[in-house]
């Protein structure tokens, strides 16, 4: 008789199906690890660009507040965040009445 047997196929699945899974953690940490350093430099990029919108304007962007959402920030007539006091506590207001960081990024007002 040639070929195999059911018992020798049996076997031979079980050491495929092994051999299989020992690939795959590698590839599953590698794939674990891309998506890690793809939110890093995601962060990176959102810190970079409020960094950047705090050193231009002088002030942090203010959350848009409004129902429903336009995708502008509601900044009020005395050049104070809308509907978040949080953002309001951390900006200050110059003589000028232009919104500043403060000390809260060390950026001189």
């Amino acid at each position: 008789m040639s070929g195999f047997s059911l018992l020798e196929m049996a076997l031979a699945l079980v050491i495929l199906s092994l051999m299989m899974g020992w690939l795959m953690t590698p590839l599953r940490v590698q794939q674990a690890l891309q998506k890690y350093q793809q939110t890093e430099q995601r962060l990176y990029a959102a810190q970079q660009a409020l960094l950047g919108h705090a050193i231009i304007y002088h002030y942090l962007p203010c959350p848009d507040t409004d129902q429903p959402p336009d995708g502008w920030e509601n900044v009020s007539a005395n050049q104070s965040c809308v509907g978040d006091e949080r953002c309001a506590a951390m900006a200050t207001t110059r003589p000028g009445g232009d919104r500043c960081l403060g000390t809260f990024f060390a950026l001189p007002c």
